[in-house]
C-alpha cells in the first residue's frame, strides 16, 4: 500500500517516455518530404542522418522546436558537383512540413 504512489509515478514516467519515443521515431513520410524538398531545389540526396542536438539550433537561431521534433542532417549535392549540408526539422506538434534550420556549402 505504501508503494502505490511510487508505482503510479513510475508508470506515468515510463508511459511518457514511451510516447515520446513513439512520436519522435523517424518515419517514411519524413524521408519523402526531404526527397521532395531536395528535388525542388535541384539537389540529389547523398545521406540522411538523424540528429538529436536540439540545443544547437535553439542557441544559434532561437528556433523553437518541441521535444518530439525529428531533426535530420542531409548531405546533398547538385548536379554540377557542389555539396551542401542542410539541417531540417519536422515537428509533429506544430503544423507544417519541413523547417530549414541551417544550410551551408561543403565545397570550397
Amino acid at each position: 500500500m505504501e508503494y502505490a504512489p511510487l508505482i503510479a509515478a513510475l508508470t506515468i514516467f515510463l508511459g511518457a517516455l514511451y510516447l515520446r519515443w513513439r512520436i519522435s521515431r523517424p518515419r517514411q513520410s519524413d524521408f519523402d518530404a526531404i526527397e521532395t524538398y531536395a528535388t525542388t531545389k535541384g539537389l540529389r540526396v547523398d545521406k540522411i542522418l538523424k540528429s538529436k542536438n536540439y540545443w544547437r539550433y535553439f542557441l544559434r537561431g532561437h528556433v523553437l522546436l518541441s521535444n518530439v521534433a525529428r531533426v535530420y542532417v542531409i548531405n546533398a549535392s547538385t548536379f554540377d558537383g557542389a555539396r551542401r549540408e542542410i539541417h531540417v526539422a519536422i515537428d509533429p506538434v506544430s503544423p507544417g512540413a519541413l523547417k530549414i534550420l541551417q544550410e551551408k556549402s561543403l565545397s570550397s
